[in-house]
């Protein structure tokens, strides 16, 4: 059945959840299905599957793949060019 909370409810073992606002998850969040979605960890490292599309990086890229820089150029080049 239907269960209508309007405080917080805490419980432990769920696999399935429905919610409008946030969600509390101590120890992480899994989505989707084997090959598919994704794992956000409780210490904020998160793991997708897929393609992922961002308008922005943030961070040091070192560990980035699949850039398709041109021969003679560097990361540091495509960056600037881009």
């Amino acid at each position: 059945g239907n269960i209508s909370v309007g405080g917080t409810l805490t419980y432990e073992d769920v696999t399935n959840i429905d919610s409008v606002g946030l969600i509390t998850a101590r120890s992480g969040i899994q989505f989707g299905v084997a090959g598919v979605g994704g794992t956000i960890r409780a210490n904020g490292d998160t793991t997708l599957v897929g393609v992922v599309t961002a308008s922005e990086f943030v961070g040091g890229g070192s560990g980035l793949t699949g850039l398709n820089i041109p021969a003679g150029f560097t990361e540091l080049d495509a960056m600037l060019f881009n």
